[in-house]
């Protein structure tokens, strides 16, 4: 046991008011910046989810086209 400032003996391993508040308060920024890295991590997973979707689209239209432009030069020119 130690004496506080008041002379009052005081147990070591309880924290005082403040240093609870002062805990409290650092969990709770912690918190909220562990929240708001997780919404951007969900938001860069649906942007990639996106544009792995157009991706797929724009693949399966450049294959179309390869095999159209082929195609397209083989035909006679209608008037």
């Amino acid at each position: 046991m130690k004496q506080n400032r008041g002379g009052q003996l005081k147990d070591s391993s309880m924290l005082t008011l403040s240093e609870v508040h002062l805990t409290n308060l650092m969990l709770q920024q912690l918190d909220r910046h562990c929240q708001s890295s997780a919404q951007q991590v969900c938001e860069l997973l649906a942007k990639q989810s996106q544009l792995m979707q157009e991706r797929n689209v724009l693949s399966v239209e450049m294959q179309n086209l390869r095999v159209e432009i082929p195609n397209m030069r083989h035909e006679p020119l209608s008037t």
